[in-house]
């Protein structure tokens, strides 16, 4: 699972997008694409969940769209 929140100045998370069922391609990689003419300006949690369950820990990313 793949999710997108919109982070506010208080550091909350506002929920964008989720795309609940993505795998890794032949390469390991994932592929996933956002609109950013849709999105307003500011900071973005991008947050990958793997396939281990609760108990693996999530790898986030942050993005700065102007």
């Amino acid at each position: 699972r793949v999710s997108l929140s919109r982070m506010r100045e208080d550091e909350t998370l506002e929920p964008v997008a989720t795309v609940p069922d993505v795998r890794p391609g032949e390469d390991g990689f994932l592929s996933v694409f956002a609109d950013s003419a849709a999105l307003q300006a500011g900071r973005y949690r991008l947050t990958v969940f793997g396939s281990g369950g609760a108990s693996a820990s999530p790898d986030t990313y942050l993005i700065k769209v102007n």
